[in-house]
């Protein structure tokens, strides 16, 4: 199994992307994205044009996780799975209800979590999934706000599964990538000139993670 991974950047304190091209580079083929501050989904349509491999890892300029060597290898084995399209290790700062009480969702492995909803931060991706989405329109959607979640209801749409790895943890600072209330509006937008099942399935799931929220 062939994995490139994409390194995302722009111009913020808290941003490495030597750092962490020279850690992902131990152990596969990676790149810094040359189209730098700008919009998350213009980078997004870099990394599609550039990729060619069977799994697509990105990674976020502003993140860090410290067990890179561990993960690697359990991140290929769970994808080498016919069954799982997404894999990400938990991103410390997210709030959603799957993070906070992964059992909802039900164990694939110990702590290895089959989840609805993933953060953009840090993730992988197979070539299959990416071959089953609709075409990338970076306009549409220029923050790419809630593009993983379409992403997720793609995968379990064609019988593929999403999963968080509760074994490693990494690090990205809340908010320095993004203008979260511009993306916001911008992916409502999104959603709701989607085709009536995308769009219909897109708010069942944000239904449900506003209910498991409320509930904490």
């Amino acid at each position: 199994m062939r994995v490139q991974a994409f390194i995302p950047d722009w111009d913020n304190p808290t941003t490495d992307a030597e750092l962490l091209y020279r850690q992902l580079s131990e152990f596969c083929p990676t790149q810094i994205l040359k189209r730098r501050n700008v919009a998350s989904a213009y980078q997004w349509q870099e990394m599609l044009e550039k990729f060619d491999a069977d799994v697509a890892l990105w990674m976020m300029a502003d993140v860090r996780l410290p067990n890179m060597k561990e993960m690697f290898p359990e991140m290929m084995r769970l994808l080498s799975r016919p069954d799982i399209a997404i894999y990400a290790p938990f991103i410390d700062w997210q709030i959603s209800m799957d993070a906070s009480r992964p059992q909802t969702y039900g164990a694939i492995e110990p702590e290895v979590y089959e989840v609805k909803i993933n953060d953009g931060a840090m993730f992988a991706v197979t070539s299959k999934l990416l071959s089953l989405l609709p075409p990338f329109i970076p306009e549409d959607n220029p923050q790419c706000c809630y593009y993983t979640t379409f992403m997720a209801m793609y995968a379990r749409r064609n019988g593929l599964k999403v999963v968080r790895d509760y074994r490693f943890r990494a690090k990205h600072p809340y908010g320095s990538s993004w203008n979260c209330c511009e993306g916001l509006r911008q992916s409502q937008v999104w959603v709701a000139n989607l085709p009536s099942q995308d769009n219909d399935e897109m708010m069942r799931i944000f239904d449900v993670a506003r209910m498991m929220k409320e509930s904490i």
